[in-house]
């Protein structure tokens, strides 16, 4: 062969075994249901997860994810769910081009009417990790600008184990604390 073809040949098996190095082509985009809320209210998020690549890919959600809220001042945490040992919770296939999304409720602190930005992470690992250790990947995605609006009083945040709200819960963790065993 020609030194010509063996350079091609070699610049073209180097930029395959780079390719699959980089890992899936997997793209994390956050959606909130509407583009401003006010403050203290619960907010509807949708998480998609996009194949970028051209050949399909099987991946898992590990469980891990956090959710950020950024006004002009200050950071809040929305949401926030970590594994020590990341493990596979929820397996998913991507074909080409595929999207897999789930929804979330996330409760928005109640702080004054303002611009911000949120910012989501997703945790993803390989299907086959399961308790030993394996290596994580956390997408990222982020959506500006999002508003928080003024004056409306929040809506009672509802355990949808229980179907209580938030304001009925406070009495009776107030009376199943208060009293002393002996």
């Amino acid at each position: 062969m020609s030194r010509l073809k063996i350079t091609f040949l070699l610049l073209f098996l180097l930029a395959a075994v780079q390719a699959s190095a980089s890992g899936p082509a997997m793209q994390l985009e956050i959606r909130p249901a509407t583009a401003s809320s006010p403050g203290g209210w619960r907010l509807p998020m949708q998480f998609i997860i996009r194949n970028t690549g051209d050949q399909p890919i099987h991946s898992c959600l590990s469980g891990g994810h956090v959710v950020h809220l950024w006004d002009q001042k200050v950071g809040y945490t929305l949401a926030e769910q970590r594994a020590d040992q990341p493990s596979c919770e929820e397996p998913f296939d991507l074909p080409p081009h595929g999207e897999y999304s789930w929804t979330e409720e996330i409760a928005l602190p109640p702080i004054k009417a303002s611009g911000a930005k949120i910012v989501g992470f997703a945790q993803v690992v390989p299907p086959a990790c399961g308790q030993s250790a394996c290596e994580p990947v956390w997408l990222t995605a982020s959506y500006a600008p999002f508003q928080i609006d003024p004056g409306a009083q929040p809506k009672q945040a509802l355990d949808l184990r229980t179907g209580v709200t938030s304001t009925e819960l406070a009495p009776l963790a107030r009376t199943a604390g208060s009293g002393t065993d002996r």
